[in-house]
């Protein structure tokens, strides 16, 4: 483990549906940063949300906010509000507005009924469907264990009905600061936005690295590293352009850790 650099950016992990702090044990390529996490309470608003991770970064120097599903609309809304100390984002999971209602409706539907098994079946059920297309199918089992250990059925229901009002792919589009987003969609919806501004041919905005929704539980490793490598490029944003790279899987090796 490497000493902390204090004038490093340091990263603010915000919690996703689950709200637990993230165990930065996962991500040994962090472990030389400052890294801020916490528990998230139930709360009204995504702007509540966004104003209660805020408190986390007084006396931080230069931050990223690193959101992951829930995480990534908290981590959106404070990132509309500019704060002068915010260098970067970085936004995983399913977090744009098809996505979210694909796996997110079924589950706050059973939910609302009130039995934990119903709930538990859901949240599989849907966490699957979100894994098939990059990810294992183990990452589902632990993205589930998460949730319902940290997000019981009620508060899952008050999350839900905050994830399917909030459009991600619009905030995503407002946002001012160098991002970087890890998702299925190379090609498509997330790089149409991420071409280099037009009027200014600067650098694109968004960088987009090739990873399923549960790349966080699937492959922790290359996660933090690929998170670990955009930070470090963030001060050098206007000498350097961000390029879409590829897969997590081709090019760092794909180094799966059985999480606990």
């Amino acid at each position: 483990m490497g000493e902390k650099r204090s004038s490093s950016v340091a990263l603010v992990l915000v919690p996703g549906f689950a709200g637990l702090a993230w165990d930065t044990s996962w991500f040994e390529a962090w472990h030389h940063r400052i890294v801020v996490t916490g528990k998230l309470p139930d709360l009204a608003t995504i702007d509540d949300y966004a104003s209660f991770v805020a408190s986390w970064t007084t006396g931080l120097p230069r931050y990223a906010l690193v959101g992951d599903s829930f995480g990534a609309l908290v981590a959106l809304t404070l990132a509309a509000r500019q704060p002068a100390r915010l260098a970067g984002l970085v936004l995983s999971g399913a977090f744009l507005p098809a996505d979210v209602a694909r796996w997110v409706e079924p589950v706050a539907k059973a939910a609302s009924e009130g039995d934990a098994a119903s709930y538990r079946s859901a949240l599989q059920d849907s966490l699957r469907l979100l894994s098939r297309r990059m990810d294992s199918t183990e990452s589902a089992t632990h993205a589930r264990r998460a949730i319902e250990a940290g997000c019981p059925p009620t508060v899952f229901q008050d999350r839900a009905a905050l994830a399917l009002g909030f459009d991600g792919l619009a905030a995503l589009k407002n946002a001012a600061v160098p991002t970087l987003v890890v998702s299925p969609y190379v090609g498509s919806q997330i790089v149409t936005i991420s071409a280099p501004d037009a009027e200014h041919g600067g650098p694109p905005r968004i960088r987009v690295l090739s990873g399923g929704f549960l790349t966080r539980f699937d492959t922790p490793a290359p996660y933090a590293v690929a998170i670990d490598r955009f930070v470090d490029t963030i001060g050098d944003i206007g000498r350097a352009a961000l390029r879409a790279t590829p897969t997590l899987d081709s090019r760092w090796g794909t180094h799966r850790h059985a999480m606990p």
